[in-house]
């Protein structure tokens, strides 16, 4: 029923990847965040999008809006239980998104401060994992935990889905899960 999405490009480097070309990116990148001027930016050089997947765009205030629009939004969240999936577009499990904190982040307040049923897919092995399965075997009746599977063809993945875990290390996290 609903969606969070929590990065406007993921840390993966899918060449398949509708988000490398969609809405977002497509109205910012000239227009209103000047996404390609940024990048120049802290790049040091010019880039296109045919630099996708090599660049990752993260929002710093993802947390805060998150907060304030749920804040903001119908009492009904709380007492739905209707199913959230969590950064359909994106891979919200994107390695610096895990490594600093934002995953988790935005997972706990989605548990504090909704009822919904969080629906999660991703590319990255970590959640098959001691730590995250922890994690979800702690709200056993809020999570769905899935791994996308395109091909069980490690090399093919290694060149289609660039820095994401092997389709052999997520099929072991699915069965670690």
């Amino acid at each position: 029923t609903y969606k969070a999405d929590i990065v406007a490009l993921c840390g993966f480097g899918c060449t398949y990847c509708s988000s490398n070309c969609g809405n977002y990116l497509r109205i910012n990148w000239d227009e209103g965040l000047k996404l390609r001027e940024e990048c120049e930016r802290q790049l040091g050089r010019s880039v296109t999008k045919d630099d996708f997947p090599n660049i990752t765009i993260e929002w710093p205030d993802v947390v805060e809006t998150l907060e304030k629009q749920i804040k903001n939004a119908p009492k009904s969240f709380l007492e739905k239980t209707d199913v959230l999936v969590f950064s359909p577009l994106t891979d919200a499990f994107s390695p610096n998104l895990v490594k600093n904190g934002t995953t988790r982040q935005v997972l706990e307040i989605l548990l504090e401060k909704t009822a919904f049923t969080i629906r999660i897919i991703t590319k990255n092995a970590i959640v098959g994992k001691q730590k995250w399965i922890e994690f979800f075997k702690q709200y056993p009746d809020r999570f769905k935990v899935g791994l996308s599977i395109g091909t069980s063809d490690d090399d093919l993945a290694k060149k289609m889905e660039c820095g994401t875990s092997t389709p052999k290390a997520r099929i072991k996290a699915l069965s670690n899960l």
